[in-house]
């Protein structure tokens, strides 16, 4: 009897022992939180402060109460926090490893769920199936990749080179968000286009922006750019996933300025253009366009070096496939660790500010198309059933550069009865048939109502 109160006591204190020692690692992590949050708050100045003051607040509140817990309380009380604080750690953390490792595809499940054929296939399945068809299949590369290393070597001496579009005249695929992956053909400068529009002087609209100017979830014809040219205007798509406010005043300046159409319509999407801003701001070759008037790579005579510079990078890409794939479970881990899937369900994560360097981009792109007595219009791409972040004060930003908005929030979005039946199966992501449409028809009776009509 008495070996085994013996045995039950040293397992009590080993448990007891261990609760502190828990408790301490709380205490530790909240100081470490508060010391990022203070950081965070007095060093990031295009980063919106609510995040981090929250975060300063739960770990000043934690400290107290664990310092307390710790000095107050007894063994017993001391182990029953402990274990909540265990259960409750170990359910987010199940959470976060269930939405970044397994849960399904929603998309698929939905597609399911209305009776729509879903490809299951992935990107690289796809492509791999249709480079056994036809020739010249390649990814669609976009320009953001090379932000980190500030473009690609075109030669032996080092000489770089930043593309703004994928590889000419190539097949590729848009992403699977109907239940199918679109199949486009890119033009001459590896944009989504017919071939043989780029002709100075003959062109009426030439459209910038991100993955919505693409035209991604539609087929080629569904997109806005082809909708405006079934109007008659001679359309240019310059649109590419992913590009944000500097990428797009490069691509104005490479490609825009050369042909000088009538007008450029600037689609600005409200849910991350700030982020991606503040993205391609780390890099000294992109900001050049911004600090340098006159700076230009001259990349629309160039396509040549553009596509062997892409492809010579895509088999890089295959070559180091299984690094790619260990990196990409390594930043799934780090993601775990941040609880990313959460913070953006619970939309907990800071956001960019970024407007002093916006107005400026706009600003100068606005000026740019003047030079050539063009027009310039600001088209205000909602977020998906999200806070509209600082949309007042970018509203009137662009009113005070007297820049003319086509806001298809206002047109489109706050007038119909179900925003959802304007994207694919009902569910937040580009734009479907229907969405587009509704968005080329906006611009169109702007257009006509400005009197700027086809060549």
């Amino acid at each position: 009897m008495k070996h085994k109160n013996e045995q039950k006591n040293i397992f009590f204190k080993s448990i007891y022992s261990f609760s502190n020692k828990f408790l301490i690692l709380i205490l530790i992590l909240s100081i470490l939180v508060f010391l990022f949050a203070l950081f965070q708050i007095f060093t990031k100045i295009n980063v919106t402060k609510n995040f981090y003051l929250i975060c300063l607040v739960l770990s000043i509140c934690n400290f107290i109460f664990i310092f307390l817990a710790l000095n107050r309380f007894n063994s017993d009380l001391k182990f029953s926090i402990s274990l909540v604080f265990l259960i409750i750690l170990f359910f987010i953390y199940s959470c976060e490893i269930y939405f970044q490792f397994f849960k399904k595809n929603l998309i698929e499940e939905t597609a399911k769920k209305y009776g729509i054929e879903y490809d299951v296939r992935s990107k690289k399945e796809v492509l791999n199936d249709l480079s056994k068809k036809k020739n010249n299949v390649y990814p669609n590369i976009n320009p953001n990749t090379f932000i980190g290393s500030n473009g690609l070597k075109i030669n032996n001496e080092g000489k770089k080179i930043f593309p703004l579009g994928t590889v000419s005249d190539s097949i590729t695929i848009l992403s699977n968000e109907g239940g199918f992956y679109p199949i486009i053909k890119t033009d001459e400068h590896g944009f989504h286009n017919p071939k043989n529009l780029y002709v100075e002087d003959k062109i009426d609209l030439v459209l910038i922006g991100d993955s919505f100017v693409e035209g991604y979830s539609v087929n080629s014809e569904d997109n806005i750019s082809s909708l405006l040219r079934n109007a008659n205007y001679k359309t240019i798509n310059l649109g590419k996933a992913s590009n944000g406010p500097l990428i797009e005043l490069a691509i104005l300046k490479e490609y825009a300025l050369p042909l000088k159409p009538k007008t450029v319509l600037w689609f600005y999407f409200a849910e991350n253009d700030m982020g991606d801003l503040t993205h391609e701001l780390n890099s000294d070759f992109l900001k050049q366009y911004l600090k340098d008037k006159n700076f230009s790579q001259k990349l629309i005579s160039k396509q040549r070096d553009i596509d062997l510079s892409l492809i010579n990078f895509i088999k890089s890409q295959k070559i180091n496939s299984e690094l790619s794939n260990f990196q990409k479970l390594k930043k799934k881990i780090f993601k775990i660790i941040k609880l990313d899937s959460l913070r953006i369900i619970l939309n907990l994560k800071p956001k960019y500010v970024q407007l002093s360097n916006l107005s400026e981009i706009l600003d100068l792109s606005n000026k740019i198309v003047q030079s050539w007595g063009g027009k310039f219009y600001f088209v205000y791409l909602p977020a998906r059933g999200h806070t509209h972040f600082l949309r007042e004060e970018l509203i009137e930003t662009v009113k005070n550069l007297k820049i003319p908005i086509i806001d298809l929030k206002k047109e489109i979005f706050d007038i119909n009865p179900d925003p959802k039946s304007l994207y694919p199966l009902r569910i937040y992501s580009h734009y479907n048939e229907k969405g587009y449409k509704l968005v080329s028809d906006t611009i169109l009776r702007r257009l006509q109502k400005d009197n700027i009509l086809p060549r």
